[in-house]
């Protein structure tokens, strides 16, 4: 676990219930990811980056199990969290972008991925 002004942060709980998720499609570690996120929000604010990482983390493992519904709440707010902390035009958001638009495609929704799509493009092509 990292720590960060005396706080112990769980951002590799989240890391590890994503590898027991991947391995076994385990259900539970959903359980322990929310409650390790909500310990990292309480202890680094809900603006910082470390945080938007742990979102789109836990989006991810609602995603792998098809729980759509509860992944896009936490990708948006991962979204809304990178371009406040980072900016709206870094990697980062990018990927994120990349991440919803696919969660857009699996929920039928495919103009609006469209739309994430060709903002992520925009920003990787200024990085080149």
């Amino acid at each position: 676990m990292r720590r960060l002004g005396g706080r112990e942060l769980s951002t590799s709980s989240i890391t590890l219930s994503l590898i027991v998720d991947l391995q076994t499609g385990s259900s539970l570690t959903r359980l322990s990811s929310k409650r390790a996120l909500r310990i990292d929000e309480k202890a680094l604010g809900l603006g910082r980056p470390y945080v938007a990482v742990d979102l789109n983390n836990v989006a991810f493992l609602y995603y792998r199990q098809g729980q759509y519904a509860e992944a896009e709440p936490l990708i948006k707010r991962a979204l809304v969290t990178q371009e406040k902390a980072l900016g709206k035009n870094q990697p980062h958001v990018a990927q994120t972008l990349e991440n919803y638009a696919e969660l857009l495609r699996k929920t039928n929704r495919d103009e609006d991925a469209k739309k994430m799509e060709v903002r992520a493009k925009a920003i990787r092509d200024k990085q080149h």
